[in-house]
């Protein structure tokens, strides 16, 4: 798909005592930046028991190590999936490190992006297609 320059984001669902190995997530991190670029967004998503799993949910600091990890490793844009609130769920220029997309779920509460899709804060071009608005707006409307 990314030869062919389709948009690409990449969901890795943690679950514990399954693949939630640091050195794991780190070669899959290295994977996404060798063949995929470190524009490609990543989300770590927290796992929740259903039907007949009897593992427990995957702890929070799990999801946040392993965007700790993505991110050492070179990713721009990784996100902390199914933890409503957290800081991963925001988009970070890659250059300043300031929030340029804040979001709650799967709301935007603020962009601070200017109309070339730039950081307002630094310039930085962010690796984004659509247009930033704020309030309630669901995928499509805005690809990170």
């Amino acid at each position: 798909m990314k030869d062919e320059k389709k948009h690409v984001e990449l969901t890795y669902l943690i679950i514990p005592t399954l693949n939630d190995g640091e050195e794991e997530i780190r070669a899959f991190s290295r994977w996404v930046l060798d063949k995929l670029g470190p524009d490609t967004p990543v989300h770590f998503s927290r796992y929740y028991p259903a039907y007949r799993m009897k593992i427990h949910s995957t702890p929070v600091a799990t999801i946040r190590r392993a965007r700790d990890i993505a991110v050492e490793e070179g990713l721009h844009y990784v996100y902390s999936g199914n933890v409503p609130g957290d800081p991963g769920e925001n988009t970070y220029c890659p250059s300043c490190g300031k929030p340029v997309i804040r979001r709650y779920g799967f709301d935007i509460e603020e962009c601070n992006l200017t109309e070339d899709n730039r950081c307002r804060f630094c310039g930085e071009k962010i690796a984004i297609e659509g247009k930033c608005s704020s309030g309630r707006r669901r995928w499509p409307s805005l690809v990170i």
